[in-house]
């Protein structure tokens, strides 16, 4: 793998394909899941960008969620309104994956701007478990994810 990322051409090659809407689906999310597993700092700096792209968005949140930047979920929080219905979830799952995450996407749902109703009993087992020896998201009042 690293004599591949060491290959300008190839790298290249795979660029081209993520960012043509054009090309095949399944040949994009490759490309992205390939450049993202290589840390190619163009596509990492390019993510948030392609959240806006119905047909890679899905797999765009997942490699944001790979990361430990904070830009990750403003950038999720910031296009969650755009997201097709099917992806909202993977959106969701991907804020409740860290703590300072999901203390922006409460802030989001108080503020009201997400649904309660997009939060699953699941998503609220995850939030409880980051909560665990630390109450940093405590603070929010249970309304908050009251239905």
């Amino acid at each position: 793998m690293d004599a591949f990322f060491a290959n300008t051409t190839a790298i290249n090659a795979l660029r081209i394909v993520l960012f043509d809407r054009t090309a095949d689906t399944t040949a994009r999310r490759t490309a992205l899941e390939t450049l993202v597993s290589g840390k190619d700092p163009a596509t990492l700096d390019t993510l948030p960008a392609l959240l806006a792209d119905p047909a890679i968005e899905s797999a765009a949140i997942t490699a944001l969620a790979t990361l430990d930047s904070p830009g990750s979920a403003t950038a999720i929080l910031e296009n969650y309104a755009a997201f097709e219905a099917s992806v909202k979830p993977v959106a969701i799952a991907a804020l409740v994956s860290r703590k300072a995450w999901a203390a922006g996407l409460l802030d989001t749902i108080a503020a009201e701007r997400i649904s309660r109703t997009d939060i699953t009993a699941e998503n609220i087992r995850g939030l409880r478990a980051l909560n665990q020896g630390d109450r940093t998201i405590s603070h929010y009042p249970t309304s908050t994810l009251r239905r």
